[in-house]
């Protein structure tokens, strides 16, 4: 999915189309590379959605509800737990909303529709089947919604929108 040719686009840009929207995220259990958290730090301490959901999983979605804390103050994050010990977790937060238990593949759908704008963390490069994560970015696409894909290993950021895929470049980012 992700190519070195073809249209690029800055980071900064990128964000500033859809700053302070509903966004989306969604990343695997097994949590972000250091290079997926410092590109998330980047999204959202630049975008400051005024709500931002996931599903509240353990690893990815953890670590990007902790950044959002420590950076998007007085905005809104809405949770949807697969389970009733994460609604239990994040139940009484301040600025959050959680909504009730679905199972993971339903609520990754509600989560794209819901959302103007999506990024995603998957654990790999290729896409799998049987991943959560890789779902939420099929069905991004499906829906032709906006999406930023930050790849774990080669450091590289993916966008597709408008049934386009651009390389981003985020070098010069703040």
């Amino acid at each position: 999915m992700a190519s070195d040719s073809g249209p690029r686009k800055r980071l900064v840009d990128v964000i500033a189309a859809y700053a302070e929207g509903e966004w989306g995220f969604s990343g695997t259990r097994s949590g972000m590379t250091g290079f997926q958290r410092e590109m998330v730090i980047r999204v959202l301490k630049q975008g400051q959605p005024l709500i931002f959901r996931h599903g509240g999983a353990f690893g990815s979605d953890f670590q990007a509800h902790s950044i959002w804390r420590g950076h998007c103050k007085n905005r809104t994050a809405e949770i949807w737990p697969a389970d009733v010990k994460r609604q239990e977790l994040f139940a009484g937060q301040e600025n959050v909303l959680v909504q009730g238990t679905m199972p993971p593949l339903v609520r990754n759908v509600e989560i794209v529709k819901r959302s103007q704008f999506l990024f995603a963390t998957p654990h790999s490069e290729v896409e799998e089947q049987r991943s959560g994560t890789w779902q939420t970015i099929r069905e991004t696409l499906k829906l032709n919604k906006p999406i930023l894909i930050i790849w774990p290993f080669t450091k590289r950021l993916t966008f597709y929108c408008e049934r386009k895929l651009y390389r981003v470049t985020y070098t010069n980012a703040p």
